[in-house]
C-alpha cells in the first residue's frame, strides 16, 4: 500500500473518531439534566390526576412515565419520591383507574414496596395517597396519608385524604376524629362538615346530624337545599317543631324539591298536630306513588294515633314486608298489636325491633 493511501485512511479514520466524539459530547451536553426530569414528571402527575379519563390523561401520564423511568435510569437520587410518581402515572394512565392491566398492576405493587416514605416529601405522600386511593389501592394510601400526618407540614391536605381513605375503610370513628380537626384548620370550608354528616346519617345519629347541618347551613354551601331538606326531617323526627317549621319555610322558599318535600311538609303537620292536613298530604304523595315508604310509615302513625288500630297494623304490616331491617317499623307494628289487645305479636315485633338495634 502506498503512502499516500495510508495517509488518507488515517486521515478518514481520525475523522470518524473524532465524529463519534463530536456526536457522543454533543449528546452528553444536550442532554436534560435529570433534577429538571422530577418536577416536569410531578407536574404531568397532577394535571393528570385533574383530569377525567381520556386522551389527555393518559397523554399527561404517559408522558410523565417516560420521564421517570429515564430519570430512575440516570439519578441515584430522590428514588423513592420518582418510584412514588412512576406508580401514579401508571394507575392514571389507565381508563379504569382501579382495574389496569395485569402486568401494569403488578409492576404497581412491585414499585410501591420499593418505596421508603422517609425518603419521601409530605407532598409527594399526599400526592401519592390520593392517587393511590382513587386506584383502589387503600392499604398503601393509608399508609402514606399516616405517613404524611406524622408531619407537621401540609395538615389540611393530609388530614383531608387521610379522611376520606378512613370514611372509605368504614373507619368512622377515625375519620370523624381527623374531620373534627380538619374543620377547626379551615372553618369556612364545608367539606370536613360534609364527611362528617355522612357519618352521623350512616350511623342514624339523628342529635349530631342536626348539629351538623346547622354549622353547614351556616357556611352557604352549594347543596344547601339537600342540607335543609335533610335538617326538617331530623328535626321533625326528633320532635322539634318550631325549629322545623321555620327551616322547612326556608326550604319553600328555595324551590321545591317535589314528592319528598310534600311528605316533609305531611311530616311536619303530624307533629304540629295537624292529623287532617298530615293525612291529605300523605294522600296526595301515595296516589302518585303507591309504594313510598316515608308516606306509608307516616299513613301509620297517623291511623295508630287515631285508634284506627287494624288499619295500622295493616299499614305496618305492609313496611316490615318491604324491608325486615326497618327496625321502626317493627316498634310501629309492635305498638299497633298492643294497642290491638295481641300481646304475643307484640312482643315479637319489640323483640326484632331491639336485635335490629342490637340492644
Amino acid at each position: 500500500m502506498d503512502r499516500a493511501r495510508r495517509n488518507r485512511l488515517l486521515v478518514l479514520a481520525v475523522g470518524l473518531v473524532a465524529v463519534v466524539v463530536v456526536a457522543v459530547a454533543l449528546r452528553f451536553l444536550l442532554r436534560p439534566d435529570p433534577r429538571l426530569l422530577l418536577p416536569e414528571a410531578r407536574g404531568l402527575v397532577d394535571e393528570a390526576a385533574g383530569l377525567d379519563a381520556g386522551s389527555g390523561r393518559t397523554d399527561r401520564a404517559s408522558k410523565a412515565e417516560r420521564l421517570l423511568r429515564r430519570y430512575l435510569d440516570r439519578s441515584q437520587e430522590e428514588v423513592s419520591q420518582a418510584t412514588l410518581l412512576l406508580a401514579c402515572a401508571l394507575i392514571l394512565k389507565q381508563s379504569d383507574l382501579a382495574s389496569p392491566p395485569w402486568k401494569t398492576e403488578m409492576e404497581i405493587r412491585g414499585l410501591l414496596g420499593r418505596i421508603d416514605v422517609r425518603r419521601c416529601d409530605t407532598e409527594d405522600l399526599i400526592r401519592g395517597a390520593s392517587i393511590l386511593f382513587e386506584g383502589g389501592h387503600l392499604r398503601e394510601a393509608a399508609a402514606f396519608a399516616e405517613a404524611a400526618l406524622r408531619r407537621g407540614d401540609h395538615r389540611e391536605e393530609a388530614l383531608r385524604v387521610a379522611s376520606e381513605i378512613c370514611l372509605e375503610q368504614g373507619a368512622g370513628m377515625a375519620a370523624l376524629e381527623l374531620c373534627r380537626e380538619w374543620a377547626k384548620l379551615v372553618p369556612d370550608d364545608p367539606r370536613p362538615l360534609e364527611i362528617m354528616g355522612a357519618i352521623h346519617e350512616a350511623r342514624s345519629e339523628t342529635d349530631q346530624l342536626i348539629k351538623i347541618d346547622r354549622r353547614l347551613l351556616d357556611l352557604k354551601p352549594d347543596n344547601a337545599t339537600e342540607i335543609r331538606h335533610r335538617l326538617v326531617d331530623n328535626l321533625v323526627a326528633t320532635g322539634e317543631a318550631a325549629e322545623a317549621r321555620e327551616q322547612y319555610d326556608l326550604l319553600r322558599a328555595e324551590g321545591t324539591l317535589g314528592v319528598r318535600l310534600e311528605v316533609t311538609e305531611a311530616g311536619l303537620l303530624y307533629l304540629e298536630g295537624d292529623f287532617e292536613g298530615a293525612s291529605q298530604r300523605v294522600r296526595q304523595v301515595l296516589e302518585a306513588d303507591a309504594e313510598n315508604h316515608r308516606a306509608l310509615k307516616l299513613r301509620g302513625k297517623i291511623q295508630l294515633g287515631q285508634l284506627r288500630t287494624s288499619e295500622a297494623i295493616e299499614t305496618f304490616r305492609r313496611l316490615v314486608e318491604f324491608d325486615p331491617t326497618d327496625y321502626e317499623s317493627h316498634y310501629l307494628l309492635g305498638q299497633a298489636y298492643s294497642q290491638n289487645g295481641d300481646i304475643e305479636q307484640a312482643q315479637r315485633h319489640l323483640q326484632i325491633h331491639r336485635k335490629i338495634l342490637g340492644l
